[in-house]
């Protein structure tokens, strides 16, 4: 059987997007009885960690975004050899091992300091995002077709906004341990696990806009 690899990667890319999609509206579902103070805490603990492991469909896929859409970019006018390709790969790969290390070992000490790794990879990928596409859309090189250079731009603000999400995600422990301690403190942490879900709800829906947005230039790639 004769298969063209760029259909095979094109194939990938829309794996990829299903799970992102898909997975995120899993999360986000789930995400809704840690606000219902009528079930235990200990319960909706529970339901947390199966939304967290949900979660690690999407961060896989952004992260297999990576060297997979810079794949399929050499065929629309992004100048990369077959060597950057493939280290573009070998880099994608080390990157997601790194995502499930963090998550597989977040309440170890080790894992912090992963986590860290973790960030500055993104501070990094999103200014080389930010950077390449915008040049691009000004210069109209290294990426000459502009819709490619806004999906770069657009991927930018998607890392942009999970870490946003990222540092939400840290208020929670919080709001927790203001139920355990009881009491006054019951009701308080209450409120913020509700107000803590409102912001992350803008966050998610803000991401499934871009995501969408990205997945609707690949596909119809406006002049």
């Amino acid at each position: 059987m004769d298969m063209d690899p760029y259909r095979v990667v094109a194939f990938l890319h829309v794996l990829l997007f299903a799970y992102w999609l898909g997975a995120d509206l899993g999360v986000f579902l789930h995400g809704k009885r840690l606000t219902r103070d009528d079930i235990p805490l200990d319960e909706r603990l529970r339901t947390r960690e199966i939304g967290v492991l949900i979660d690690m469909a999407p961060r896989s896929a952004l992260v297999l975004m990576v060297p997979v859409g810079f794949t399929l970019a050499s065929n629309w006018g992004l100048p990369l050899t077959a060597l950057q390709i493939g280290l573009l790969w070998v880099f994608g790969l080390a990157w997601l091992w790194l995502v499930w290390e963090v998550h597989h070992k977040k309440n170890e000490p080790v894992g912090k300091s992963l986590q860290r790794i973790d960030f500055a990879i993104r501070y990094a990928v999103l200014a080389v995002m930010l950077g390449v596409g915008g040049y691009s859309l000004f210069t109209g090189a290294p990426v000459a077709s502009t819709w490619l250079a806004v999906k770069m731009v657009l991927f930018g603000g998607i890392i942009m906004n999970g870490i946003w999400l990222r540092l939400i995600g840290g208020r929670w422990q919080v709001a927790f341990d203001k139920i355990r301690q009881g009491g006054a403190n019951v009701a308080i942490g209450e409120q913020m696990i509700k107000d803590n879900r409102k912001v992350a709800s803008k966050a998610a829906l803000l991401i499934w806009f871009l995501v969408a947005l990205m997945a609707f230039l690949g596909v119809v790639k406006p002049a």
